[in-house]
């Protein structure tokens, strides 16, 4: 049988959900993961305010839009048929301005990121 120590009780964390719009979002998380259909990928969070969304880089070529959505709101060149590395640690602590959207999910509500904004840009990269 499964045991565990109890935490007690302890406060209620209130989600926060940004509302539709761009934003200005600092990467606080940056992992490298396999997805589940094994494809290389890194899982970021982002926040702004205490309200966090969460983005998945996949190195797949139909994926590979987001990518340079990404380096593109980072202020990084992006040339067409380069290849580049991207590494989780260098993507914390920078800062991005993303579109989030809303999507619903076995009926809650969560945000995600539509497409990143070129840095120096309101449209998408």
């Amino acid at each position: 049988m499964p045991k565990y120590t109890s935490q007690g009780e302890q406060e209620v964390k209130e989600f926060k959900l940004l509302e539709k719009g761009n934003h200005e979002l600092e990467i606080v998380e940056a992992v490298e993961k396999m997805s589940a259909s094994g494809n290389e990928m890194i899982k970021i969070t982002l926040e702004k305010d205490g309200a966090k969304v969460t983005d998945h880089l996949v190195f797949t070529p139909k994926a590979f839009f987001k990518i340079d959505q990404l380096r593109g709101a980072l202020g990084e060149a992006v040339n067409k048929g380069e290849e580049k590395e991207v590494s989780p640690s260098d993507l914390l602590g920078k800062t991005v301005t993303a579109m989030i959207d809303h999507e619903d999910n076995d009926g809650k509500t969560y945000a995600r990121v539509k497409y990143y904004v070129k840095k120096g840009a309101d449209t998408p990269f």
